[in-house]
């Protein structure tokens, strides 16, 4: 009986099956073009047309035509900051207004006369901003310099407002998306005058009853082609509208094969895990930073930026260090080990934090489907995995050996299923000790569900064995089951595991 992919065993951790199937695989090289095409909101201070795409070759370019501080203008930088090497595209689109539209904010208050020299730090949308403090300096007083400060940066994506010594902080865009950027303050300690945030992140932006949907502006260029599209936002209706965009292209017919990203700081099992499950998408990605200090537009952008960047398309991006993109500041929200898990299993790319500071990706994957109507071979599925020493070593080992299903006594050069199968779980068990699996991980190893399995090829018994095993975990949080399928034209049966020896 061939091994089947009928079910996905339950396990504690996160668990893939992926098939490989060669008979789609390319002749010929992959075009080394990748255009990446930026979608959001731009400022009434910038100069460009809703709807017209911009080749974007730098940022003060960006910041003309969106706007400084802009939505687009800061996912521009966010791009750049990761890679200049790939075509860069922006289109925007109306955010949204009318009814109790909103843009986003956060106060913080200084209060008190300093009564020595010190230092005030804020902290928006991940930059820093240093204000030296002098005896005598009142609150006021240090809040204009805030105020100043803030206002400065050529490209914040927030203004400053000082009042008394409570500082506004305002997103530039009206709606929801402001409500992702992070915001914090510290200062001197023992200096009488203290610093006191409204919040960890801004807060209480409105989408509006008009604008900010994307869908015109995406039909607008149905005859363009990108291989990735970003779209700053984390709203399930707007991020559907890009999955829509992206599948109906990604088609033989089409042929305008594309990716998309979005991009969410949400807690998962909420917000977060409900988008991931809103755009369970074979061509949909979506980058998750619990608690993240620049927002889920900056994010995205980021994380599809080190996609454009990649050599191969398809080549996966685990434990890849976005710049541009720091770790969350306070340890007390950096993601758990079960949190990460839990956001593999719900459909999320998490990025997590280095203990220097910066974010890596933990592990892309695209969904929790890899059932897609068209499949494309320059497309990374659910995981990319390294497989090669163990097939090499299986040829290097088992070829030219007789097959058989039994072998008597004696015939140590005949290959039957029980051999292999020794192999298979020797090779797993130095994984095991070098990898250090979790009490779970190896639970799940030993389950039916995983298993070793080897068997000889129904359809070709004298030169093909078939095997299904664990194999090696790629990042930090997860053991990947993995099955693979060297199709043969001759096979009927395309969901068939087959190593060849």
């Amino acid at each position: 009986m061939a091994i089947k992919f009928t079910e996905i065993g339950q396990t504690l951790v996160p668990t893939v099956a992926v098939e490989t199937n060669l008979n789609a695989a390319r002749i010929s090289l992959p075009s080394l073009a990748k255009r990446l095409l930026l979608i959001g909101y731009a400022t009434t201070a910038g100069t460009g047309t809703v709807g017209t795409v911009y080749r974007i070759t730098s940022l003060d370019q960006a910041v003309t035509l969106f706007g400084k501080g802009s939505q687009l203008a800061v996912m521009v930088e966010a791009a750049m900051r990761v890679s200049t090497q790939m075509e860069l595209y922006a289109i925007e689109y109306a955010e949204s207004s009318g009814g109790s539209a909103a843009a986003a904010a956060q106060t913080v208050t200084i209060a008190t006369t300093a009564t020595g020299p010190g230092v005030v730090t804020v902290w928006v949308a991940g930059r820093r901003f240093d204000v030296g403090i002098e005896s005598g300096d009142t609150a006021t007083v240090i809040g204009d310099a805030i105020e100043t400060k803030v206002n400065a940066h050529p490209n914040l994506p927030v203004t400053a407002s000082n009042s008394s010594g409570t500082v506004t902080f305002t997103c530039r865009q009206i709606g929801t998306e402001g409500n992702s950027i992070g915001i914090r303050s510290e200062i001197t300690a023992g200096i009488a005058t203290t610093s006191t945030d409204g919040g960890a992140t801004l807060a209480s932006g409105v989408d509006g009853s008009s604008g900010g949907d994307p869908t015109s502006v995406l039909a607008s260029i149905a005859g363009m082609r990108f291989h990735i599209m970003c779209l700053g936002t984390s709203d399930d209706t707007r991020a559907g509208v890009l999955q829509t965009h992206v599948d109906t292209y990604s088609t033989a017919l089409e042929q305008k094969w594309a990716r998309g990203y979005v991009g969410t700081c949400e807690a998962v099992g909420s917000g977060a895990s409900t988008l991931a499950g809103a755009l369970d998408s074979y061509r949909m990605t979506v980058a998750w930073q619990e608690a993240g200090e620049v927002g889920e537009a900056e994010l995205a952008a980021a994380f599809a930026a080190r996609r454009a960047a990649q050599f191969n398309r398809n080549e996966n991006l685990d434990d890849a260090v976005l710049p541009g993109i720091p770790a969350q500041y306070s340890k007390s929200v950096w993601p758990l080990r079960s949190e990460l898990q839990a956001a593999l299993e719900a459909g999320l790319s998490p990025v997590a934090p280095h203990e220097n500071g910066t974010a890596f990706i933990v592990r892309e994957i695209v969904s929790r489907t890899t059932d897609p109507a068209y499949l494309d071979p320059e497309e990374c599925e659910i995981s990319d995995y390294v497989d090669e020493d163990l097939i090499t070593n299986a040829k290097r080992l088992f070829r030219g050996q007789a097959l058989k299903s039994l072998s008597p006594a004696g015939t140590s050069g005949v290959l039957t299923p029980s051999r292999f199968l020794a192999f298979l779980r020797g090779r797993m068990l130095v994984w095991d000790e070098e990898l250090d699996y979790t009490e779970g991980a190896r639970a799940d190893f030993e389950s039916d569900s995983y298993k070793p399995v080897a068997q000889i090829n129904a359809a070709d018994p004298k030169s093909r064995m078939d095997a299904g095993y664990m194999f090696r975990p790629v990042g930090q949080a997860h053991v990947i089951a993995i099955r693979k399928d060297y199709l043969l034209p001759t096979q009927t049966d395309p969901r068939t595991v087959s190593v060849p020896i």
